[in-house]
């Protein structure tokens, strides 16, 4: 709001525990989005999307990847300042990270934002990298295009879930 510092993000990139820190704490910080100031551009537009990721480097990556409107949300689900400030935004794509976790979250904050004139898809890795910033670390950002692009809806997100579990169990 202010243009003030509001906290430093880092991370390791040497494999080395903890993989990222957050000054949030120490600083007092409020969790809301990295990148929260464009959407008061936003609201000016009649279509447009927002990638949401769960961390400021996964939204930088998505947008060197080419979309203009990505926010970090400095963990997995979305909190009721973070929930209240997309209000009025149309389209919402979640490039969740690919573990059990992320996925998890993403299926939550999926039913915490859904509205009746709201779309809300689901996209992530499809390959060995996590998320979107290990994408782009490792020159796919055309994966992290491909993976946005291809995003289901979640009632195509469930029936895909059900079919994959269906055929395991008849595998068996």
């Amino acid at each position: 709001e202010n243009q003030s510092l509001a906290g430093v993000v880092g991370r390791s990139w040497s494999n080395s525990e903890p993989k990222y820190l957050n000054s949030m704490s120490e600083l007092g910080f409020q969790r809301s989005f990295y990148n929260a100031h464009k959407l008061a551009k936003l609201h000016k537009k009649i279509m447009y999307t927002v990638v949401l990721t769960e961390g400021a480097l996964d939204a930088l990556a998505v947008e060197r990847a080419g979309y203009r409107f990505a926010l970090g949300t400095f963990g997995d689900v979305l909190t009721e300042e973070q929930i209240s400030l997309l209000e009025g935004v149309r389209y919402i794509t979640q490039f969740a990270d690919n573990d059990s976790v992320g996925i998890k979250a993403a299926l939550k904050n999926a039913a915490t934002l859904g509205r009746p004139y709201r779309a809300i898809c689901i996209a992530y890795s499809q390959s060995k990298e996590k998320d979107a910033s290990e994408l782009a670390e490792n020159g796919h950002l055309d994966l992290v295009q491909q993976y946005i692009t291809r995003a289901m809806t979640c009632n195509e997100w469930s029936c895909l879930r059900l079919r994959n579990e269906f055929e395991l169990m008849r595998s068996r």
